[in-house]
C-alpha cells in the first residue's frame, strides 16, 4: 500500500561497477572481502565460466582484488560503504595495475 514507505535494501556496489569488473577477461579471478568472527574470508565475485556470485547485500565487504589466473596479489581495493560510479577512476586504476 505504502511502497514510497519501504526501505530499499543497499547494496555494496554499484550496477556500473558490476558490469565493468564482469568485463574484465575471463584469466583475471576477482574476489571481494568478508569481515565474519573476527576473520577475513575470500569470496569469489565470479567463478570461472563467468557466472555472477557475489552477494551485493552483503555488508560486511572489506575489499576487492583482481588477480591474474588466480595467483596471489597482495594489493586489493578498499571498499569504504560502497563501491559507486564515483569511484570508477580508482577501480580502473586498480584494476589495469593488477
Amino acid at each position: 500500500m505504502f511502497n514510497f514507505l519501504k526501505k530499499k535494501p543497499t547494496t555494496w556496489i554499484d550496477q556500473p561497477v558490476i558490469d565493468y569488473l564482469m568485463g574484465i577477461s575471463p584469466a583475471y579471478a576477482i574476489y571481494y572481502t568478508v569481515r565474519m568472527g573476527g576473520q577475513n574470508l575470500q569470496l569469489q565475485f565470479r567463478n570461472n565460466e563467468g557466472k555472477f556470485l557475489a552477494d551485493i547485500h552483503e555488508n560486511r565487504v572489506q575489499s576487492i582484488c583482481v588477480t591474474y589466473q588466480h595467483l596471489y596479489n597482495p594489493r586489493s581495493l578498499g571498499v569504504y560503504g560502497r563501491l559507486s560510479v564515483a569511484d570508477m577512476p580508482r577501480i580502473k586504476e586498480y584494476v589495469e595495475d593488477s
